[in-house]
Formats: structure tokens, C-alpha cells, sequence
């Protein structure tokens, strides 16, 4: 079985480079319940590659509102107190 990759800068336009990448992985049209597990930190910036970048955040928010528009998106995080 072959599997495929993709590769590409986002460079100055993020929202389409997300939706081409969409277009790519061919998903089904249907989607009622969408979930984005994002990288949160609230004591790094998103230079640091440990947390998302909201401008790329943003972006694929408004990528998925404009193609699947009856969705429901959630963003999920985890922050975990420890003692």
C-alpha cells in the first residue's frame, strides 16, 4: 500500500494552503462534529514550535466554518494541574 504526503509552505496566504491540503485528503462532506486538538501554552510563544500558532489557527477556523458550515467545531486542550 502507497501512502501519500503533503508538503507545503503556508507562507503568506495560510487559509489557502489549508484549503488546498483539504481538497487533498479528500474528506467526506458531511461532517456534523469537527474536533481541533490544539498545542496551548500559555507560557511559550508560537515561535517555540511547542504551541499553535493562532494566526494558523485562525486560518484553518476559517477554512472549516466556510466549507462545512452546518459543522460544529470544538477546540480541545488539556491542562493538567499538578500538585
Amino acid at each position: 500500500m502507497t501512502k501519500e504526503g503533503f508538503i507545503s509552505k503556508l507562507s503568506d496566504n495560510p487559509k489557502e494552503k489549508i484549503s488546498w491540503l483539504l481538497e487533498k485528503v479528500r474528506l467526506p462532506e458531511d461532517f456534523s462534529d469537527i474536533c481541533i486538538k490544539a498545542n496551548l501554552n500559555d507560557y511559550r510563544k508560537w515561535e517555540t514550535a511547542s504551541t499553535s500558532d493562532p494566526y494558523i489557527l485562525d486560518a484553518l477556523l476559517s477554512v472549516l466554518t466556510s466549507r462545512f458550515p452546518k459543522a460544529s467545531i470544538t477546540i480541545i486542550e488539556n491542562f493538567i494541574q499538578f500538585k
